[in-house]
């Protein structure tokens, strides 16, 4: 994702890239029209899926040809891939989806800012910048530009002074992160990111293991393989009705069910559909009571509730009175009553399109990092120095010596702890070392610098994202 900074001020255009775990997308805004209003911000939009239907995000899905080359991304990945599995034409070809939570987080990092070269990117025209952060960014810009065309706005003041938290409810991981505002509208991080796989995917999957039980493992195995573009369209419905649940008082919850499902069962068990859980068939639909259906949120629901708890009763978040939702998950109404229900005191609001409010925070975030202002030291960083040896503490293979003086030539010296607050305006630490020759019991020469030297150590603030 594109950031902005004094060098970067005649950049014509910000463009954010949201790789998620179940879906992507991208968002733009050109500089002179974002000088005029920050949330007039672009996206791509209308991606269609097989039935036609217009979503905010495509699927974060990869298909790969038997070559191994790159063919297609996204609901263009999936259809083809259903394609080939329904023409029993498949083999060889490779099919990635929900791939995100695989990644290593550093790694990954790395890995992008090596495609970034292969793409002719400038380093320093590409950020990377924090889920949750950037939706706490979109959500501030929001209510900003509503006060200053003079809008009453249904979502917190945010007033300098104020504390919020920020749910970045996503589909594989709930990012959980706190700030404060201070004077000119800019954002403190409170405490180190938190959160855990408690997304919307987790609540696909207890849907699809209620599916499996009902039908049976090998019913349900033998039609997701025979009939993809079926299986993928029952997902689909389900997905887009997990957003309404809990909405009124419906008693059952309808969701039409592709016939070869109920073919195959029929073919297999010898009878007609039947089910101990109370889920009945009413000509292509499967009735579900909504109790079963709230069930199935319960897993990530409590593991939400339990970490937002423990944040609230840090001397950090004293005071705080607001939490934002955003993200795809939190357009789920039974997550969003769940969370007000919970937490009665506290205001808790989610943003119009929460889905795209991260993609959109990062676009603002391109045009003025310096919003965020200071940040906690998500790991502890330090160098390896030499101190007086002590046998009681120290192993033997770390002895060395200096003018006769014995010295621990492998000591960690901290620089920055984790933990600690770091000012991204003042973001270099001056450390003054004495590098020194030292002979080990060999007498092995391993330093030869005795002059006093001053150490910069420049700390990314991206160790956060």
């Amino acid at each position: 994702m594109e950031r902005g900074t004094s060098s970067k001020e005649n950049v014509l255009v910000v463009v954010a890239i949201d790789f998620g775990t179940t879906y992507s997308g991208w968002a733009y805004s050109f500089r002179k029209e974002y000088k005029d209003n920050h949330t007039n911000i672009k996206t791509k939009g209308g991606w269609k899926n097989f039935d036609g239907q217009a979503t905010e995000k495509t699927p974060t899905v990869a298909l790969f040809t038997p070559e191994d080359k790159f063919h297609s991304f996204g609901y263009e990945a999936e259809n083809k891939y259903a394609e080939l599995v329904d023409e029993e034409q498949s083999t060889g070809w490779k099919y990635f989806k929900r791939f995100k939570m695989a990644l290593l987080s550093d790694d990954t990092k790395q890995f992008g800012h090596q495609q970034r070269k292969l793409a002719g990117i400038d380093d320093t025209l590409l950020s990377l910048a924090y889920e949750p952060e950037a939706a706490a960014i979109y959500c501030r810009d929001i209510i900003i530009q509503k006060k200053t065309d003079g809008e009453d706005y249904s979502m917190a003041s945010l007033d300098p002074g104020e504390k919020f938290l920020v749910l970045d409810c996503g589909g594989g991981t709930v990012d959980i992160t706190g700030y404060t505002i201070e004077e000119g509208n800019k954002l403190i991080e409170l405490f180190p990111p938190t959160g855990g796989p408690w997304g919307g995917t987790e609540v696909d999957k207890q849907f699809q293991d209620l599916i499996v039980e009902i039908f049976g493992k090998e019913v349900w195995h033998m039609f997701e393989k025979s009939c993809m573009h079926d299986s993928l369209e029952l997902m689909r419905r389900f997905e887009g009705r997990k957003k309404v649940f809990g909405e009124n008082d419906e008693d059952k919850v309808r969701i039409q069910c592709p016939g070869e499902l109920f073919e195959q069962y029929k073919s297999k068990t010898g009878l007609d559909f039947q089910s101990e859980l109370g889920v009945k068939k009413v000509r292509d639909k499967l009735v579900f009571p909504t109790q079963i259906m709230k069930d199935l949120f319960q897993k990530p629901l409590n593991a939400i509730i339990d970490s937002v708890r423990k944040l609230l009763t840090k001397p950090e978040t004293k005071g705080l009175k607001t939490i934002l939702m955003v993200g795809g998950f939190s357009e789920s109404a039974l997550l969003y009553e769940g969370i007000r229900s919970i937490f009665p005191t506290l205001n808790v609001f989610r943003p119009h399109e929460a889905v795209l409010s991260v993609v959109k925070g990062a676009v603002i975030f391109g045009h003025t990092p310096e919003i965020i202002t200071e940040r906690v030291c998500a790991r502890t960083y330090g160098i390896a120095g030499n101190i007086p040896f002590d046998s009681q503490i120290h192993p033997q293979r770390c002895l060395g010596y200096y003018e006769g003086k014995a010295k621990c030539t492998d000591s960690f010296q901290t620089i920055v702890k984790k933990g600690d607050m770091l000012s991204l305006e003042h973001n270099f630490f001056e450390r003054t070392f004495l590098l020194l020759m030292v002979l080990t019991k060999r007498h092995q020469l391993i330093y030869m610098f005795p002059e006093i030297i001053i150490l910069f150590i420049h700390l990314m603030m991206a160790s956060n994202v």
